[in-house]
């Protein structure tokens, strides 16, 4: 087996992921399918670290249900690279640092040329970089329902603990299930984009520019938004792509604040489980 390459690589939401049985091939697993359990075990770890990408794949004949599998970030490939503790563990995190740094650097695979373990593009045309992060976003919220069904929870309540969870209403978890059922059909990410569109269009705003501004303001003692604006102002015009006014940052990091405080609270309140 080569080297670990770019090629191996699946474009997501804003940032590449690894499929998880190339990882267990890699990581010199006897049982692949291990790495699955391994990372169903360590799942609130692994979502310290992004959203966890999962998907049902086609029914094998002669089983039950179908299985899951995962597509990991950086951060969690290397999570998982520690946990599995194979001999084979330090190499491969190594590789993993030296291909993701590559993609990072635009070395990448165009995203029409990859088709994921969904069995469809996960960079479908006529779609924002934001809109799809942000289906992603409510795709990981609808595999944590799924995952709490799985150990048995009754879906009325699974939707009530992830909406908490995620500091959104229970309706709108609710609303998403609606349209995965309607547009069965339809990519899951085509289906949950936000449509953002008319008179109450949002404004787009780079991914990388975004994440700039907001660890300008996280950094700060006293976070001062026309600082962290200028900054991201020079990234955007390094990168060549146009950002709207420094309110519209201001209004986005206060409600990903209002957000996170929400969710926070929700899990004190469940006793910080």
């Amino acid at each position: 087996m080569g080297a670990l390459t770019i090629a191996d690589l699946v474009p997501g939401d804003a940032e590449p992921r690894i499929k998880d049985l190339m990882l267990a091939e890699r990581l010199g697993m006897g049982d692949t399918h291990d790495i699955r359990r391994l990372i169903e075990r360590n799942a609130v770890e692994l979502r310290g670290h992004g959203a966890l990408i999962s998907g049902t794949g086609p029914k094998i004949r002669g089983r039950g249900r179908p299985g899951k599998h995962f597509l990991l970030n950086e951060a969690q490939a290397l999570t998982i690279c520690a946990l599995a503790r194979t001999p084979a563990a330090a190499k491969m995190r190594a590789e993993l640092i030296r291909v993701f740094m590559a993609y990072r650097r635009g070395e990448m695979v165009p995203a029409d040329e990859v088709s994921g373990q969904f069995g469809a593009k996960l960079f479908p045309p006529g779609l924002s970089e934001n809109q799809i992060a942000e289906a992603q976003a409510r795709i990981a919220i609808l595999g944590r329902v799924e995952e709490l069904q799985s150990l048995g929870i009754r879906v009325s309540r699974a939707v009530r603990a992830a909406a908490s969870e995620a500091g959104i209403s229970e309706a709108t978890v609710w609303d998403w299930r609606a349209r995965l059922l309607k547009q069965q059909q339809v990519e899951p990410v085509v289906a949950l984009a936000p449509r953002w569109g008319g008179g109450g269009k949002r404004a787009e705003i780079d991914r990388e520019v975004w994440l700039i501004f907001q660890r300008n303001q996280m950094a700060a003692e006293q976070p001062v938004a026309a600082r962290s604006y200028r900054q991201a102002q020079a990234a955007a015009q390094a990168l060549g792509v146009a950002i709207p006014h420094c309110k519209t940052f201001q209004r986005r990091f206060q409600a990903e604040a209002l957000r996170a405080l929400r969710a926070e609270i929700a899990r004190t309140e469940r006793g910080g489980e």
